[in-house]
């Protein structure tokens, strides 16, 4: 018996089929443009990121860069002839058992005095936070023992100042291992707790990171020599200042 209903049964399979390759083609097209929208959404936020890092680093850069660029001969005559100044003040502070210390949020226009264990400053650091975050500086007076790796740097030098003075190598000398650091913090309330953190060897990272809080730190380190020819008099005083080295400490999350 001939089939009446057989050929209407195949265009109904050909719309089918074409419907599922226009569904097909609708559902590559929408994962292209999700793949698309998503990996420009991590683009945008890649540059923000390298954006806000290069932001920090400028920032934390630029709070050494003033004191870096001086001359050994500028740091010298600050020394002996500025009381005031934030290095004299360094140098002069000798505090039991604790680190002097010298803090800025300005770039040395003004500074406060103070003391680190190795683990906290005090006072701790109020700088006001601006639109990138808070960027301070502080610098610590080390003494330079006998085991300590500037030793020798210190021999020689004493030799070559007692050699120009034409004097005994026995004339008092105090020497210094003066590290520098100049930081930028994200603005987060999650950076509040660190704030009181030492930046001594950089021990402050370890809290901005279990914080998760972006920083760039960079470091500049001289060796400070001061000779007192004659204690009985103020006046008689020299000093050497010698550049060591200046660096980036890198975030190791990064």
């Amino acid at each position: 018996m001939t089939n009446l209903f057989g050929n209407h049964r195949q265009p109904s399979a050909q719309a089918g089929f074409v419907l599922l390759m226009v569904l097909v083609v609708i559902l590559l097209i929408s994962g292209a443009t999700v793949l698309l929208l998503n990996q420009n959404t991590v683009d945008a936020r890649s540059a923000i990121y390298h954006h806000e890092q290069q932001s920090l680093y400028a920032a934390a850069d630029t709070a050494l860069t003033s004191s870096w660029q001086q001359s050994e001969h500028e740091l010298s005559s600050m020394i002996t002839d500025r009381p005031d100044g934030w290095l004299t003040m360094l140098i002069n502070s000798q505090p039991e058992s604790q680190y002097p210390m010298v803090k800025s949020c300005d770039g040395w226009r003004s500074f406060g005095v103070g003391v680190s264990d190795g683990h906290h400053d005090l006072p701790k650091t109020d700088c006001p936070a601006q639109s990138l975050g808070y960027v301070w500086q502080v610098a610590y007076a080390l003494p330079v023992g006998e085991d300590h790796y500037l030793h020798h740097l210190t021999k020689a030098n004493d030799a070559m100042h007692a050699k120009a003075a034409d004097e005994s190598p026995k004339v008092l000398a105090q020497h210094r291992h003066v590290l520098m650091y100049g930081i930028a913090v994200q603005h987060r309330a999650a950076a509040e707790p660190c704030l009181d953190e030492s930046l001594l060897h950089a021990h402050i990272t370890s809290c901005l990171i279990d914080q998760g809080v972006r920083y760039k730190l960079v470091a500049a380190e001289w060796l400070v020599s001061v000779y007192q020819h004659d204690p009985a008099e103020v006046d008689s005083i020299t000093a050497s200042v010698i550049k060591l080295r200046t660096y980036d400490l890198r975030n190791v999350r990064e």
